[in-house]
Formats: C-alpha cells, structure tokens, sequence
C-alpha cells in the first residue's frame, strides 16, 4: 500500500492538481495484526450513512458503504514492512 500526502490546489479552470510532498510504502500487511487492532480499538468499523443537508435530496438518506478506519499514526502496526520515500 502506498500512503501519499500531497498539497492540493485548484485552478482558476476548476482542475484539481496536486503537489506530492512524501510518501510511504507498506508491505506484507497481517491479518492477525488486524484482528488484534481491532479488538484493541486501533481500527474502527465505520458505517458511512448520512443524510443530504441540502437541494432537491434533502432529507433523503444515501449510504456510502462501510468501511474500516485506521489512524495514520497506526499503518505501520498492521504491515511488517514500511519504508518512507521523501
């Protein structure tokens, strides 16, 4: 996996572009590595479901699936290997 932080801008013709800053690279992640982290409160199961704030949906319920959440400061427990590209 590789994990990029990168500075972004818009320009005046509404194209996003993106300065890449540093970058890292996780290798041979561990499935029980996950379980444990999960059981310890490292990653967290997220259910994605909100509500439109706004226009012609508001009110309307739309789900953008579930999905797992790890902190940044976390990825290099669940992998055994990390290197970082600067």
């Amino acid at each position: 996996m590789f994990y990029v932080i990168a500075d972004t801008k818009t320009e005046a013709n509404g194209k996003e572009s993106f300065h890449f800053i540093k970058a890292s690279i996780y290798e041979k992640p561990s499935f029980a590595k996950f379980l444990n982290m999960i059981d310890k409160g490292l990653i967290m199961y997220d259910i994605r479901i909100g509500s439109y704030k706004t226009g012609k949906n508001m009110g309307k319920v739309h789900d953008h699936g579930s999905g797992f959440r790890i902190m940044e400061k976390n990825l290099c427990k669940l992998y055994a290997h990390h290197e970082k590209v600067e």
